[in-house]
C-alpha cells in the first residue's frame, strides 16, 4: 500500500497540527470541471459540516473517475485537510498506520469529517472492519461514503458493519440510470417504529441540487427516540442497585419485580429516549462484560469504577458518584486504661494545679505567720482563753494552754499552724472536704482561702464532669478509615473472586506502592457472609462496594438498638470515579449522558440511594417482624451484647488501679509504724 496524495513526514505532521493547510499538491493551473461525484460530495458537505471542521479523504486508488486531484481541488479551502489514496490491498499492518495518523488527527482537531471514496464493496467492508477495530470514528466525526456500489450490496454492507449501521454515517451512491444522473443519500436508521431501516434522506441531481426527502437532516441523530425497540442490557446483579423483590398484589399473590438505584435509572432513561429493557441473564460477571465487548448488550447499568485497563476496551457514560469500592471492618475495641483519672484534662492542666498547689501553701503560709507575728488577734485569743476558764479546768484547759502562748516579746504563736495544717487544708478543699478550722482567721487569709475555694469547686466540678463523661462515652482507638491507614496495620485483606478480573488484576499491575503491598496480603472468600462473619472474628478487612456493604451490615449484623460490631470506611479503596459500562466509541452515548447530568442536576441520583436503602431495611425489618427471627444468627448475639453502656473494669481500672496503690501503700505505712512502736519498745 502507497500513500499517493501526500508523503509520510507530511501526513504526520498533518495529523499532530489539524490546521489550515497550504498546497501539498501541484494541481493544474487551469480551472477543472468538477466531476458530478465531488459537486455533490461538496455540497453535502457544506450542508452538513462546519466550516472549522477538518475534512480526511481517503480513496482506494482504483476509482478512475474520482481523483485525489479533483477532490483536493474542491475541498483545498477546508480549515485541515487529509488526502490518502491506497494502492495495493488494504492489509492489516498498512491499515493500522494508515488509520492510527487518521485518528490523531481526529482526537486532536476540534470536529473531523472523513470521506471514503471507493466502488469496491470489499475495500469498504475491509475499511468498516478495520476503522472499527482501529476506533478511527466516534459519534461526533462523521463519515460520508462515496461509492457507485449498486443498492443491494450497499444495504448488505449498512446491515453488517458496526461503523456503517450504528455510527454517525451516509452513502452517497448513484441512482439508477436515468436521463438525469441522480446521487441518492442513504443513511441507516437502526431504531424506528418499522424496525431497522436504510432510508434514502437526500438526493442530488445537476438540475435540482441537493434535496431533502424528509424531515430527517443529513447525518441524521439515530438515538434520540428509540421508537419502544427492546434494548438488549448485560447485569451483574447486586443490591442495593439491582435487584429482585417479591411483593404481595391486593389479589393475593406474590410478584416479582426489579428495583434498584441501577434499575430506576435505567427506567427512566428508558422513558425519556422511549425503549424498553431487555435483561440478558446473568451466568457470570465475565460473560456479563464480554456482552458488552462483544456489543451483545448496548450498556451495563451496573456503576463501575473508571480503570486505565477497562478504558482500552470499554466505554464509560458521564459518572454517576465517586468511586465507592470500600471495605469492612470490626470495631476497634476498648482497652483498659489505666490513665483514666488523667486523661479529663491536658497536661498543661495538670501542670498548672501542682503549680499552684506548691505556691499556694507557701503564700498561706507566709500571710499566716506575718499575721501571728504582729500580734493583731491577741485580744480575741485573749478572750477565748477566758472563757474557757471560767467554763472548766480540766485538761483540756491545760492543753489548750500549751498549744496557745505568748512569746516574750508579747507576740502570740499557734504551734499547729504547720506547713503540713496548710497542705491538708487545701489539699482537702481540691478533693471536696471541708474546712477544718485550724487556720487563722484573719482578713488577709479568708481572702486568700476564698479564692482558692472557688478555683478549686471549678476546677473539681469541671473534672468530675469531664471524667463521667469520659467514663461512659470512653474513646476507642483509631480506626483505619482509608487504604493507607489500613496498610499501616498488619491486617489481611479479603475480596470475594468477581473481584479478581477487574480490581485484583488492576492492582497486581499498578505501580502504586500502595496497591502492591494490598495485593500481598490479598486472600479470596467464597461469600459476602463468610467475609463479614471472617471480619468480625479474625478482625481482618473486607473489600466490596461500599453501599453494598452497608446494606448487608445493616440487614444481618446490625441490632434493634442500632448497634452493630462492623463499620464501613469513609474514604475508598480506589480514588476517582464511577459510572456504566458501553461498548467502546459508544454512538448513544451523549444520549445517556444528558439524561444521568440532569439527574444530578436534579439530585435524584442522591435521592434514589436513599431510597433504595430505606426501602430495602424496611423490607428486612417486616421480614424480622413476621417471622420473628433474625435472619443471620449472629444478630442475637449482637442484641445481647449491645443496649445501655454500662461501665465495666476497662471503665474504671484507674481508679481501681489507684485505690489498690492507696491500699498497698496504706499497708506498708502501717507495717512499718508498727514495726518502728515494737522497736521503741
Amino acid at each position: 500500500m502507497l500513500f499517493a496524495a501526500i508523503p509520510l513526514a507530511t501526513l504526520v505532521t498533518v495529523s499532530l497540527l489539524p490546521v489550515a493547510l497550504t498546497t501539498l499538491f501541484q494541481t493544474p493551473g487551469e480551472v477543472k470541471v468538477l466531476g458530478e461525484e465531488v459537486e455533490a460530495m461538496r455540497q453535502v458537505l457544506e450542508a452538513s459540516s462546519q466550516p472549522q471542521c477538518s475534512l480526511i479523504i481517503l480513496t482506494d486508488g482504483t476509482t478512475s473517475h474520482l481523483t485525489h486531484h479533483q477532490i483536493w481541488e474542491e475541498v483545498r479551502r477546508t480549515s485541515g485537510v487529509v488526502v490518502l489514496e491506497v494502492r495495493g490491498d488494504l492489509d492489516h499492518n498498512n491499515t493500522h498506520m494508515l488509520l492510527s495518523h487518521a485518528r490523531k488527527m481526529r482526537v486532536l482537531s476540534w470536529c473531523v469529517t472523513v470521506v471514503v471514496v471507493s466502488d469496491s464493496p470489499s475495500f469498504l467492508a475491509t475499511f468498516a472492519a478495520s476503522s472499527d477495530s482501529g476506533r478511527l470514528l466516534v459519534w461526533t466525526t462523521k463519515m460520508l461514503v462515496v461509492t457507485r456500489v449498486p443498492l443491494p450490496e450497499l444495504r448488505h454492507l449498512l446491515h453488517h458493519y458496526w461503523v456503517f449501521s450504528m455510527m454517525n454515517t451516509m452513502f452517497l451512491t448513484l441512482a439508477d440510470a436515468s436521463h438525469d444522473r441522480r446521487w441518492d443519500v442513504y443513511a441507516q436508521l437502526p431504531y424506528t417504529p418499522r424496525g431497522a431501516v436504510v432510508l434514502r434522506v437526500a438526493c442530488w441531481s445537476r438540475t435540482r441540487g441537493l434535496v431533502l426527502l424528509s424531515h430527517l437532516q443529513l447525518f441524521p441523530e439515530k438515538f434520540e427516540n428509540f421508537h419502544g425497540a427492546a434494548v438488549n442490557v448485560s447485569v451483574w446483579p447486586f443490591s442495593p442497585y439491582w435487584m429482585e423483590v417479591e411483593e404481595t398484589i391486593p389479589e393475593g399473590r406474590k410478584v416479582s419485580r426489579l428495583t434498584g438505584r441501577a434499575y430506576i435509572i435505567l427506567e427512566t432513561i428508558a422513558s425519556t429516549l422511549n425503549f424498553s429493557i431487555n435483561v440478558l441473564p446473568p451466568n457470570n460477571l465475565n460473560e456479563v462484560m464480554q456482552r458488552i465487548e462483544q456489543r451483545e448488550a448496548l450498556m451495563m447499568p451496573m456503576k463501575l469504577a473508571i480503570l486505565p485497563h477497562l478504558l482500552e476496551k470499554y466505554d464509560y457514560t458521564f459518572v454517576i458518584e465517586e468511586a465507592t469500592l470500600s471495605f469492612a471492618m470490626a470495631k476497634p475495641q476498648l482497652k483498659p486504661h489505666w490513665e483514666a483519672l488523667y486523661h479529663p484534662m491536658t497536661g498543661e492542666v495538670w501542670g498548672s494545679i501542682l503549680l499552684l498547689l506548691l505556691l499556694v501553701p507557701v503564700t498561706l503560709m507566709l500571710i499566716t505567720r506575718e499575721n501571728l507575728k504582729t500580734g493583731r488577734h491577741r485580744r480575741q485569743v485573749t478572750d477565748t482563753l477566758m472563757v474557757i476558764h471560767k467554763v472548766s479546768k480540766t485538761a483540756k484547759e491545760e492543753n489548750l494552754s500549751q498549744k496557745i502562748s505568748v512569746d516574750k516579746d508579747g507576740n502570740i504563736q499557734n504551734p499547729n499552724v504547720k506547713a503540713w495544717t496548710v497542705v491538708q487544708e487545701i489539699l482537702g478543699t481540691l478533693l471536696g472536704q471541708n474546712l477544718t478550722g485550724q487556720l487563722p482567721s484573719n482578713s488577709s487569709t479568708r481572702v486568700l482561702v476564698a479564692t482558692w475555694l472557688l478555683f478549686a469547686f471549678i476546677v473539681a466540678s469541671a473534672y468530675r464532669s469531664t471524667l463521667t463523661a469520659f467514663l461512659t462515652v470512653p474513646k476507642y482507638p483509631a480506626r483505619p478509615e482509608n487504604l493507607e491507614e489500613l496498610l499501616m496495620t498488619n491486617t489481611r485483606v479479603m475480596m470475594p473472586p468477581d473481584l479478581r478480573v477487574n480490581f485484583y488484576n488492576s492492582f497486581k499491575q499498578s505501580n502504586s506502592t500502595l496497591f502492591k503491598t494490598l495485593v500481598e496480603r490479598i486472600y479470596f472468600v467464597p461469600s459476602h457472609t463468610v467475609g463479614l462473619q471472617q471480619a468480625i472474628d479474625k478482625r481482618d478487612a473486607y473489600i466490596y462496594e461500599g453501599l453494598l456493604l452497608k446494606l448487608l451490615i445493616a440487614k444481618n449484623y446490625t441490632g434493634k438498638d442500632g448497634w452493630t460490631p462492623l463499620y464501613v470506611a469513609r474514604q475508598a479503596v480506589v480514588p476517582g470515579y464511577s459510572a456504566w459500562l458501553l461498548p467502546r466509541d459508544a454512538p448513544y452515548k451523549h444520549n445517556l449522558d444528558r439524561c444521568i447530568f440532569a439527574f444530578h442536576g436534579a439530585g435524584l441520583i442522591r435521592k434514589w440511594s436513599q431510597v433504595v436503602l430505606d426501602e430495602s431495611r424496611q423490607r428486612e425489618r417486616d421480614k424480622t417482624h413476621h417471622q420473628q427471627q433474625e435472619a443471620v444468627e449472629v444478630v442475637d448475639h449482637v442484641e445481647s451484647s449491645s443496649g445501655f453502656q454500662q461501665l465495666t473494669v476497662t471503665h474504671l481500672q484507674g481508679p481501681i488501679l489507684l485505690l489498690v496503690l492507696g491500699l498497698t501503700l496504706a499497708s506498708h505505712v502501717f507495717v512499718g509504724e508498727v514495726l518502728i512502736r515494737y522497736c521503741l519498745r
